[in-house]
């Protein structure tokens, strides 16, 4: 997800593979807690924004580099050759989802 940007709940449902049931009470929790706030296109109303918060943005950061801090920990004893081999496994992957 780009948290940089609003994105539509229905882009973060297929992006996520969630079902639209399940993406709306996450988003709905998240909201509660203060992490997102939802709001309408102004060219489509249709369509629900959701952007994140100052509270998540800053949760955002912290949960980045908690993320960072259990990869290197995880990729511990591992080459450089063969985390680079795993980034292209993974680069693979994602090229074919």
């Amino acid at each position: 997800m780009d948290c940089k940007r609003d994105m539509a709940a229905g882009d973060l449902a297929r992006e996520w593979n969630y079902d639209s049931g399940a993406m709306t009470r996450m988003l709905d929790r998240m909201e509660e807690k203060g992490f997102i706030r939802r709001k309408r296109s102004q060219s489509d109303r249709r369509i629900v924004l959701v952007q994140l918060s100052e509270k998540g943005r800053a949760l955002d950061e912290r949960i980045i580099l908690a993320a960072i801090g259990v990869l290197n920990r995880q990729l511990q004893g591992f080459s450089a050759q063969e985390v680079e081999q795993f980034k292209d496994f993974l680069r693979r992957m994602i090229a074919h989802a």
